[in-house]
């Protein structure tokens, strides 16, 4: 579970891998931390996690991924 706006967000995709919760927004935080009680879920969460990282352990994939974010951030 992280804030909106902290730097964790850039690798966490909501709901999939982790939770998001708005800045500064304790109903927020609450409901994210109400959805981490079922523990499919947490089970869901945690595969992915493990997913996520297992394909970053390849550098080349890692690199490739960069490369296509600063193409997009440079085109705007």
């Amino acid at each position: 579970i992280v804030p909106s706006d902290n730097a964790a967000t850039d690798f966490v995709i909501d709901g999939k891998n982790g939770l998001i919760f708005k800045n500064k927004d304790m109903n927020s935080l609450k409901n994210m931390i109400t959805k981490i009680l079922d523990d499919n879920f947490v089970k869901y969460l945690s595969d992915n996690v493990f997913s996520y990282y297992k394909k970053r352990e390849n550098n080349t994939n890692y690199i490739e991924e960069l490369v296509d974010i600063y193409k997009i951030i440079l085109k705007k």
